[in-house]
């Protein structure tokens, strides 16, 4: 009765460090590197079951037995492995190039970990072996005492779980490409001078301290990548903060000079309106009615001109849309303006962030030499704000030249593609998002090309 106990107490212990280590490979990316996954249930619940399957195949699989049917048992575990990774690799939000990129590297990276931890784990307690086997996706169990294996993951969670809470709060972008295999090359390069055999216990007291010295350092070093590259990200967004707000104060400078200069305009109109009414009236009695007609188209386009507000009922938004609405003159677009901003509280840099660079996309698309014998009455960006019972629209549509190819919400930027809404849209979604809303771009063909259309939906809490 002890003897069956201990050995189902024995096949527990190696089937969950797989079970624990095939889902903290799902945490990574999700987590660690940022990168979002459609299904990420899903993806925990076929980590779980391939990190069982393994656990199953090395508890109940013996040596002899895996030597003489060595093939089915891999085959059947790489299958398995390949299945969860492609999974993975489909599943994930990124360029389909990018997203296998990720999954392979972050597949080593995690491998050269589980070698640091578990040597780590071995010169601490200079007991146990690890199996030789390797496989595919998961740390494989410690046969000799499982045990010593769950330390190992619980400290590599550890690390995982600092670093995700480090990038959580100041970077929670994907972690580019560039450092993903930057991170993979040093810890290569660490786990290929490991000193010694890690799992010799045979090792001298005088060299256990070197050893963990070593593999210490390789874990500060890999944070202290998480750490740049946190403070980086910090230090952009600052950056980028700065311009913004440095944007904000010329917009609104620039927004009230021209609402001086409208007031001094119409007050000016007044003064002069009895003497208006007299011109008019004379022309009227004299029968000049060519002279009467030009005198009030001339009349009407000063009226027009001393209109500057977008009337938006946000201050910050009139003064971002009075200024494109120059700049978009000045490029020969017509920037056209209806609706009210209403039960949605923007602050003035998010106001920013969504309007400026909305409406500095569409500009600049309209703006296309391709478009410079374009019909003027087609080159017009408009831009809606909407209330309905349970939302809050914002919706802009304008002429683009080609069909930008939209994947997973955003466009990807291609160099034929930069100025068709290329920049910005990261910025518009992030600033969304902060409100529940949700950002959607759709692009139909047109007589003159393609008509581009971009809408932000904000829930209104009643």
């Amino acid at each position: 009765m002890n003897e069956t106990l201990m050995n189902i107490y024995r096949i527990i212990l190696i089937i969950l460090p797989p079970m624990i280590s095939a889902p903290l490979f799902v945490y990574f990316i999700t987590e660690v590197l940022r990168y979002r996954i459609r299904r990420k249930k899903t993806a925990y619940i076929l980590a779980l079951a391939t990190g069982l399957f393994s656990g199953l195949i090395y508890a109940f699989v013996s040596h002899d037995t895996a030597a003489n049917a060595l093939s089915i048992y891999d085959i059947a575990l790489l299958l398995v492995s390949l299945g969860f990774l492609i999974f993975l690799g489909f599943n994930m939000i990124e360029r389909r190039w990018v997203r296998f990129f990720v999954v392979f590297f972050s597949m080593d990276i995690l491998s050269d970990l589980n070698s640091i931890f578990g040597g780590l784990r071995n010169q601490i307690y200079s007991t146990g072996v690890l199996n030789g086997n390797v496989g595919i996706v998961v740390t494989q169990p410690v046969i000799s005492l499982p045990m010593l294996s769950l330390p190992a993951i619980f400290l590599e969670f550890l690390l995982f779980w600092l670093i995700a809470r480090m990038r959580k709060k100041r970077d929670d972008e994907p972690l580019p490409l560039p450092i993903i295999i930057g991170l993979f090359l040093i810890l290569n390069i660490f786990t290929m001078f490991l000193p010694g055999d890690l799992d010799d216990p045979g090792v001298l007291p005088v060299e256990k301290p070197i050893r963990i010295v070593f593999m210490l350092s390789a874990l500060a070093f890999v944070t202290l990548i998480f750490y740049i590259r946190v403070a980086r990200k910090e230090r952009d967004d600052l950056r980028e903060m700065n311009r913004i707000n440095e944007e904000l104060i010329e917009s609104e400078t620039r927004y009230f000079e021209a609402s001086a200069d409208a007031n001094n305009r119409i007050r000016a109109m007044k003064h002069d309106m009895k003497n208006n009414t007299q011109v008019l009236l004379l022309l009227l009695e004299n029968k000049e009615y060519d002279k009467m007609k030009e005198y009030l188209e001339e009349m009407g386009e000063t009226i027009v001109n001393a209109d500057i507000s977008a009337h938006t009922e946000n201050t910050i938004a009139d003064a971002i849309i009075s200024e494109k609405k120059e700049k978009a003159e000045k490029a020969g677009v017509h920037l056209k303006v209806s609706g009210k901003i209403t039960d949605i509280d923007f602050s003035p840099v998010d106001t920013c962030k969504i309007l400026a660079n909305m409406l500095d996309n569409a500009i600049e698309a309209v703006s296309d030499v391709r478009f410079c014998d374009l019909d003027p009455s087609y080159k017009v960006i408009d831009l809606n704000f909407k209330r309905t019972e349970k939302f809050f629209m914002i919706s802009m549509t304008n002429p683009c030249s080609d069909k930008p190819s939209i994947k997973d919400g955003l466009i990807e930027t291609i160099k034929s593609d930069v100025i068709n809404h290329g920049f910005g849209l990261k910025s518009i979604r992030e600033a969304t998002e902060n409100y529940g809303g949700e950002l959607s771009l759709d692009c139909v063909q047109k007589p003159y090309g393609y008509e581009f259309i971009t809408e932000l939906l904000f829930p209104i809490e009643h």
